[in-house]
């Protein structure tokens, strides 16, 4: 099994390895699972990062619509209604 290091993997790592057998053969075996790999920090200091940055530059020339008005509280009731 080969995991990315991409936005596909960002969330429940951990557990896919340890669901294959990769990972502390002391937490593994305790389940029933077959030890394929010893990795002992699998599953350690676990954080799924479900949120990630993405940044982009606007053409200042051009009119766009942003969440920036959100922060607007008279548009943010506004928006509330629909």
């Amino acid at each position: 099994m080969i995991l990315t290091t991409y936005i596909y993997s960002a969330i429940k790592d951990p557990q896919i390895l340890e669901l294959s057998g990769i990972g502390r053969p002391d937490i593994l075996s305790k389940i029933g699972i077959d030890v394929k790999l010893e990795l002992p920090g699998v599953g350690e200091n676990v954080q799924d990062h479900i949120s990630f940055p993405m940044i982009f530059e606007l053409d200042p020339k051009a009119s766009h619509e942003t969440l920036d008005k959100m922060s607007n509280p008279d548009h943010a009731q506004e928006a509330m209604k629909l």
